[in-house]
C-alpha cells in the first residue's frame, strides 16, 4: 500500500523530501495502515531520523488531516501502555492502570508521543 499523503508534505516543503521518504519507507516496511499508531521515539531510531524532524513532519501531517497527534500511558511498574487519547493526560491525580490492578501516580515521562494514521491513499 503506498502512502501518497506524504507527497504532500514532500511537495510543500522540498527540504523535508528525503525525510519523508524514509519515513514513508518506515510505514511500508512496517505493513502500517490506517488507525495504526507510529510511535515516533520507535520510527527515530528506525529511520535515522531526529524525533525534532520526525515531529516538524508529522505535525505538518496533524494540519492536513494525514495523522492525529496521541498521547500514550505507560505504566512504568509493568512497562505496558494502558491507555490513549488524542488530548495530554492529567497527571495531577492518580489514574487506573489496568496493569496493577489499581490507581497509581503518573509523571511526564510516563507519557509516550504518537501519531496514528488518518489516510492512506
Amino acid at each position: 500500500m503506498e502512502y501518497k499523503g506524504l507527497d504532500v508534505i514532500g511537495k510543500m516543503y522540498p527540504e523535508l523530501r528525503d525525510n519523508v521518504e524514509k519515513l514513508r519507507q518506515y510505514i511500508k516496511g512496517a505493513g502500517l495502515t490506517t488507525g495504526d499508531l507510529i510511535d515516533i521515539q520507535h520510527a527515530a531510531a528506525s529511520t535515522m531520523i531526529s524525533e525534532a524532524q520526525l515531529r516538524q513532519i508529522f505535525d505538518i501531517g496533524v494540519e492536513l488531516g494525514l495523522f492525529t497527534r496521541m498521547y500514550r500511558l505507560q505504566c512504568s511498574i509493568h512497562g505496558g501502555f494502558i491507555c490513549e487519547q488524542n488530548e495530554p493526560f492529567d497527571l495531577s491525580h492518580p489514574i487506573f492502570c489496568d496493569l496493577c490492578g489499581e490507581e497509581h501516580e503518573f509523571t511526564q515521562y510516563d507519557v509516550c508521543e504518537a501519531y496514528r494514521i488518518d489516510v492512506i491513499l
